[in-house]
């Protein structure tokens, strides 16, 4: 009886620690709940098993009671689960931050040919590329400090003379030519064929 007891007293320490460093290594998440349950049954199992075997003269088997494949089964799918939105959201997130970062190298390499991108819009396809389907641009002519000048000479000399209203406004619309320029540009520049380019 003493031996019984004491080899009862073992199995539950054994348990008791096998739970607790169970316990410490799973990280935070929605599996820790039921790793939990599970830990908290195989404790229960420990304490009881001993009790049951002794009252009785059949084996106490913890798979008779329990359905611990449908449990492993729901357990592989909730990981499954979980693994695929990670990767949905790491791959939003890098193509986020890639047609962020189209956008910033299209204005500023537009800005360098005299032009201010004023709205974009970039449709990217879904695959392992990220390849460009449609760009949009809104685009508006740079002026130059020289035409600054100019426009105030202009509007000087015509509030010199008396009688007479000469207003003059720049033009800072881009013609079909300076469209079809940069649609060409971009086209070789990003690989993108030039009907799916709209300048505005």
């Amino acid at each position: 009886m003493i031996d019984f007891l004491s080899n009862w007293a073992q199995g539950i320490i054994v348990a008791v620690i096998i739970a607790t460093i169970i316990e410490m290594i799973l990280p935070n998440g929605s599996s820790k709940k039921y790793v939990k349950v599970v830990v908290g049954i195989y404790i229960l199992f420990t304490i009881i098993s001993p009790i049951i075997t002794k009252f009785s003269s059949n084996n106490f088997n913890i798979n008779d009671i329990l359905d611990t494949k449908a449990y492993e089964e729901q357990m592989a799918k909730s990981d499954e689960d979980i693994s695929k939105k990670i990767e949905e959201n790491n791959n939003r997130t890098i193509k986020d931050i890639y047609q962020s970062n189209l956008e910033s190298d299209i204005k500023a390499k537009l800005k360098d040919k005299g032009y201010e991108v004023l709205n974009t819009y970039i449709q990217i396809r879904d695959d392992e590329n990220y390849t460009i389907e449609f760009i949009s641009l809104s685009l508006d002519k740079k002026e130059t400090e020289e035409s600054n000048q100019v426009r105030n000479i202009e509007i000087e000399e015509v509030n010199i003379q008396i009688g007479e209203t000469n207003t003059q406004e720049s033009d800072t619309s881009l013609a079909s030519s300076e469209k079809q320029e940069i649609a060409e540009y971009i086209s070789s520049t990003y690989d993108i064929d030039i009907k799916n380019i709209e300048i505005l």
